[in-house]
């Protein structure tokens, strides 16, 4: 079995009790959707595909490098989008490491708190755009 479908098939049941953590959080639907959905994104096109990684696996310039993607991709096209899949990013990474402690979990948590660097980033891509 190819590394990708291997991982896809982890991903499957990863994302299936990140929602049923999700859900003992009594969050809205709406909200466990969006994190179901940006975490998706990131473990599945981009970890799985261009990294060839599980989210377990990786360290801070990964997740550094799949913000950079994001950006550069124009994957969302406004700030709270992006701070969205940020936010989604971090808490799944709280998750997982609740379960079983991740080898990076102190790099991964500083690259989700500088929200303000990815916003600037974000804005000044923008801006090039525009041009």
């Amino acid at each position: 079995m190819e590394k990708y479908e291997k991982i896809q098939k982890e991903n499957i049941k990863l994302l299936n009790k990140f929602e049923e953590y999700l859900l003992q959080k009594n969050l809205s639907k709406k909200t466990i959707k969006r994190h179901i959905n940006n975490v998706e994104l990131y473990i599945n096109d981009y970890l799985a595909i261009d990294e060839e990684e599980s989210p377990q696996e990786i360290d801070g310039y990964t997740l550094e490098s799949f913000f950079g993607w994001c950006i550069d991709k124009w994957i969302f096209n406004t700030v709270s989008g992006l701070l969205s899949m940020i936010i989604s990013v971090d808490i799944f990474y709280e998750y997982l490491n609740e379960n079983k402690p991740i080898a990076h979990i102190d790099e991964i948590r500083k690259v989700c708190a500088n929200k303000e660097y990815y916003t600037k980033k974000f804005k000044s891509h923008e801006r090039l755009l525009d041009m």
